[in-house]
């Protein structure tokens, strides 16, 4: 998920700098955030989602290592 207010060819340039090949949303309506956390704070957010489509990682803070923990083990490494 891209942060809301960039525009898609900033999103790309991202990407291409930092070697990024998964794909971004762009939520200029905050709609995910809403969804995820209504009436809260939802940043820094950082969600895993497996192959099936399930949520396999959710935290609202940062922990370093951990979301790759939870990557490594959604791709079964």
């Amino acid at each position: 998920m891209a942060i809301p207010g960039e525009s898609p060819e900033q999103i790309e340039i991202f990407k291409q700098n930092y070697g990024i090949t998964f794909d971004q949303w762009i939520d200029n309506n905050f709609n995910y955030e809403k969804l995820i956390e209504p009436g809260g704070r939802s940043f820094p957010l950082e969600v895993v989602i497996d192959r099936d489509g399930f949520v396999v990682y959710l935290a609202n803070n940062y922990i370093p290592g951990e979301a790759i923990k939870a990557v490594k083990k959604a791709l079964g490494n």
